[in-house]
């Protein structure tokens, strides 16, 4: 059996698999009750997370890293109700924000939303496709907030966030200051432990799916289904996830 995998986010992934164009869809976001008519079964395989992200340039980094952003402060940022780092913080200098959100339907996006209490769509900001390119444009404007899924955000090589970025600490008890409790972003094994623990919460921690539809089900991939959540489950750390507990392995498509 040959397996391809392409690329394009939860949204193209799940389109075509509801056209029929391909037997499984990757999805990193929870399943629409509209999906599930359609015929979307999920299986969840493992878990990570989307976090806010800022420029290792920013001017106000020792600030941000030790004050960290309540949840408040993000869903004005990204609504366009907070325009400027000062509204933020006690800064005497007022110099904008750069927001930068996904184009693309995908589930970082929409779990970026949820933890705000919306959906992707009410995102405001510069819309940028993929994960890559908006770890990029964040890295490269020192003014810059975005988000991005961990495995994009920390370099395979190093385990640590890229040069050109820094995870911008959610202030979880919004205290306005990050306690040891919540500083567990300094390299990528800090943060899956967090996740497995329960320190992060979920959203922005999730679920990372894969979808069949429903009466077309192939046997091949019953039994690739199979093996991810039985022997699978083996590599899931060694690949940057976290495991979950698969409690019903009886798979009824």
């Amino acid at each position: 059996v040959e397996v391809s995998v392409q690329a394009g986010g939860a949204g193209k992934g799940m389109t075509d698999l509801l056209n029929e164009m391909v037997d499984i869809a990757m999805v990193s976001r929870e399943i629409s009750k509209e999906e599930e008519g359609k015929g979307a079964i999920k299986i969840a395989v493992c878990k990570d997370a989307t976090l806010p992200i800022i420029s290792s340039k920013n001017p106000y980094l020792n600030t941000l890293l030790k004050k960290g952003i309540k949840k408040s402060q993000l869903l004005g940022i990204f609504t366009s109700k907070i325009g400027f780092w000062n509204e933020v913080y006690d800064l005497k200098e007022n110099k904008k924000i750069n927001v930068y959100t996904r184009s693309d339907a995908c589930g970082a996006g929409e779990t970026f939303a949820n933890y705000l209490g919306l959906h992707q769509e009410d995102l405001e900001g510069i819309g940028i496709y993929g994960d890559p390119q908006i770890v990029d444009s964040v890295g490269r404007d020192p003014l810059g907030i975005g988000y991005a899924n961990i495995a994009f955000i920390y370099d395979k090589k190093t385990s640590k966030p890229h040069e050109s970025i820094k995870i911008l600490p959610l202030d979880l008890n919004e205290d306005g200051n990050i306690s040891k409790e919540e500083d567990f972003y300094l390299e990528k094994g800090d943060i899956l432990l967090a996740i497995k623990d329960g320190k992060l919460p979920s959203p922005p921690s999730r679920n990372l799916y894969l979808v069949v539809k429903k009466g077309k089900v192939k046997p091949y991939v019953v039994d690739f289904l199979k093996w991810i959540l039985g022997d699978g489950q083996k590599i899931v750390e060694k690949a940057g996830f976290v495991r979950i507990e698969i409690k019903d392995k009886n798979l009824n498509f």
